[in-house]
């Protein structure tokens, strides 16, 4: 589960098949999650490592005399995959820090609601360090690097964490060394040094790593083009291939972004894109987008009270730290509006706006 209900709701809803029916992600599933700068793709990804590391119970044992003779357990559920969570921090920006924080956070407030004050307490310091050894974290420094890491950990995983399955992968972000490589291959160009895109090399190992292992992948990628709809664009059934943005509650719009990355795949496109190594790509499962501002645009402001209003909006939603997500699922089509909050303790739901 995500646990944020907002998501897995729309994701029961939005699948045909679940092969198990408490949890809303599936083996292999792909999410890609794609905003501009601070729109909360990194704390988004820290909510899905957090869940991952976690315990699902664990059985306490407290000792109620000196001689061991009386003992009493208790069984604490946090939650948790209980599973490793593998980070491709590429862009150098995972604060453990910040992590070690809200970890820590998590425990102490599942501890809180289930302990009296005369009650034993377990340390909370072994929960902190038990999860955290489930927690690895690689910063490649370029898509070959990236790609190399890739193709390794198979051997890591059997070395390092062999009776640990892997939950999770993250690359956060998936674009951090792209135009890097845009760059280089213009360089290149019109010589006759010719090799395929580091994008494909990336991709091909993500696939092979995504079927030997089958952990939930997220992708975080940056959002730089929003979605333009012209009267040429073609006619389509669904609405999430006709719209190039979807309104929010206060009256302005959250854009969809273009695919920026070449070769990726890219299911919301038209016409679609021709990969001829697609079966090679991991497919896209889920595709969100995240933005921070919920109140209407500038050119949405008819008068001066209007803009007030806005201003009062806009306050009262950067103080809350909430961010505003549309996940589209490939499979359904469906469409469903979420939102969730960043805080200084905790990263939380806050409601489900719609699906459809």
């Amino acid at each position: 589960m995500t646990r944020l209900p907002a998501l897995d709701t729309h994701i029961f809803a939005s699948l045909a098949y679940f092969p198990s029916q408490s949890s809303s992600l599936n083996r292999g599933d792909v999410i890609e999650v794609q905003g501009p700068a601070c729109s909360g793709k990194t704390h988004f990804v820290y909510h899905f490592a957090l869940n991952c590391i976690l315990p699902d119970e664990v059985v306490f044992t407290a000792i109620d005399s000196d001689d061991d003779v009386q003992k009493r357990t208790r069984t604490i559920e946090f939650g948790g995959w209980n599973k490793a969570a593998i980070v491709m921090d590429t862009d150098g920006r995972w604060d453990i820090a910040r992590f070690h924080h809200l970890l820590r956070h998590r425990l102490t407030r599942v501890l809180a609601a289930t302990y009296d004050a005369d009650d034993f307490q377990p340390s909370l310091s072994d929960l902190v360090t038990s999860c955290l050894q489930r927690l690895r974290i690689f910063r490649p420094t370029s898509s070959l690097s990236l790609a190399a890491t890739l193709l390794q950990l198979p051997t890591y995983h059997a070395t390092h964490l062999p009776d640990i399955p892997i939950g999770l992968l993250l690359i956060d972000s998936i674009s951090t060394f792209y135009w890097e490589d845009r760059f280089n291959g213009e360089k290149h160009r019109g010589t006759t040094f010719t090799s395929l895109s580091p994008l494909n090399h990336v991709l091909t190992s993500l696939q092979k790593f995504r079927l030997s292992h089958g952990p939930v992948t997220v992708l975080t990628n940056w959002g730089l083009s929003p979605v333009k709809s012209t009267a040429t664009d073609p006619p389509s059934s669904t609405l999430i291939d006709t719209q190039s943005t979807i309104p929010t509650p206060g009256g302005g719009h959250i854009p969809f972004y273009r695919q920026h990355l070449n070769p990726f795949p890219a299911p919301f496109e038209h016409p679609p894109r021709n990969l001829a190594n697609l079966n090679s790509y991991p497919p896209i499962t889920h595709h969100i987008t995240l933005l921070l501002t919920l109140t209407p645009n500038l050119s949405d402001l008819a008068t001066i009270h209007d803009a007030k209003e806005a201003d009062t909006q806009r306050d009262e939603i950067v103080s809350k730290g909430q961010i505003l997500g549309i996940i589209r699922t490939v499979e359904s089509g469906r469409v469903g509006r979420f939102i969730f909050e960043i805080h200084a303790d905790e990263i939380c739901s806050s409601e489900l706006l719609d699906s459809g």
